[in-house]
C-alpha cells in the first residue's frame, strides 16, 4: 500500500497511526509512542553475516523518522489530547502479536524499542526508499504480555478515535 501511494501519487509525508504493545514499563495503555525510528524485530539473516534486524543491502538496522514531522505530531497530540502521555522512541515491527514475556524481553534487549506492532517498519522502509518524510504514531493498546489479548480488545476503539483526532490536527498544521 505504501509503495503504491509513493509510486502513483505525489506523496509529501507519511503519517502512519495505529496501536501497539508497550515494551517499556513506564508506557501504559492509552499512552502514545511517536517514532524516532523503526526496526524489524523479526528479520533474521545472521547466517549471512548480518546483525539481527538488518535488511541486506542497508547500512543500519533502523529507518529514521523525520524530525520536523515528529515534532509536529508531538505538538498536535498535546493540543488535541493534553491528558495523554507522549513518548518518543523506537518502534519494532514483526509478523507476530507479542503476548509472551520471553518475546517481549528479547525485543527489548535486542532493539531497545518502546513498543511493538506489525506494520510500521515496512511503511518506514518504503518511505525511506522513496525519500518521503515519515513518522509512526502508536496508541498503546496492551503491555505485550500474557494479558495483551484482553486489553487490546478493550482499547482498540478508543485508540482509533485518538489517532483520527491526531491526524485531523496534523493535517490542519501542515
Amino acid at each position: 500500500c505504501a509503495t503504491t501511494m509513493c509510486v502513483k501519487y505525489d506523496v509529501t509525508h507519511i503519517l502512519n497511526t495505529g496501536i501497539a504493545g508497550s515494551l517499556d514499563n513506564q508506557i501504559n495503555i492509552g499512552d502514545i509512542v511517536v517514532s524516532t525510528d523503526a526496526v524489524y524485530h523479526d528479520f533474521r539473516v545472521e547466517p549471512f553475516g548480518y546483525p539481527v534486524g538488518m535488511v541486506p543491502g542497508r547500512k543500519t538496522i533502523s529507518f529514521t523518522a523525520d524530525e520536523t514531522l515528529r515534532k509536529l505530531v508531538v505538538d498536535s497530540i498535546q493540543k488535541v489530547a493534553p491528558e495523554i502521555q507522549v513518548f518518543e522512541g523506537r518502534v519494532a515491527s514483526g509478523d507476530i502479536f507479542v503476548a509472551q514475556k520471553e518475546k517481549k524481553d528479547w525485543i527489548i534487549s535486542n532493539f531497545g524499542a518502546k513498543c511493538c506492532e506489525m506494520e510500521g517498519c515496512a511503511i518506514a522502509h518504503v518511505a525511506t526508499d522513496y525519500h518521503v518524510p515519515f513518522v509512526i504514531v502508536r496508541a498503546i493498546s496492551d503491555k505485550a504480555d500474557e494479558e495483551s489479548t484482553i486489553s487490546y480488545e478493550d482499547f482498540e476503539a478508543k485508540a482509533a478515535e485518538h489517532c483520527a483526532n491526531l491526524v485531523f490536527q496534523v493535517l490542519q498544521s501542515l
